[in-house]
């Protein structure tokens, strides 16, 4: 009789850190999804302020550097076009205007330049 008891004591112990570990798993999951939703928003709200800036000139900066553009974080560029996902940019380089496309996602925060 101990013996059943003990297993079912065994049983119970089990499944409650089961549901515990199951429970760590889904805040995990909804933390992330929070985070997410976050980016995703931040992303919007600069596609739409860049939407508002196509054929003027502003400040971007970027979350990194990249490579191929050649400046660190701040660069005074011209807004080109505008989709979903890329940005086309003018900036000037060794007294030449060159365009580059970049990901919106990479920008985290615009400033526009007053003229």
């Amino acid at each position: 009789m101990i013996e059943l008891l003990l297993f079912i004591l065994v049983i119970v112990m089990l499944y409650i850190a089961w549901c515990y570990s199951q429970d760590q798993k889904r805040k995990k999951a909804a933390e992330a999804l929070a985070e997410l939703e976050a980016s995703h928003k931040k992303e919007l709200h600069i596609r739409a302020l860049l939407l508002t800036l196509v054929g003027k000139k502003c400040k971007l900066v970027l979350k990194e550097q990249p490579l191929a553009l050649g400046f660190v974080t701040i660069k005074t560029v011209t807004v080109i076009d505008v989709d979903s996902e890329w940005v086309l940019l003018s900036l000037s380089k060794r007294k030449t205007d060159v365009q580059t496309v970049i990901r919106i996602s990479t920008i985290s925060d615009v400033l526009e330049i007053k003229d």
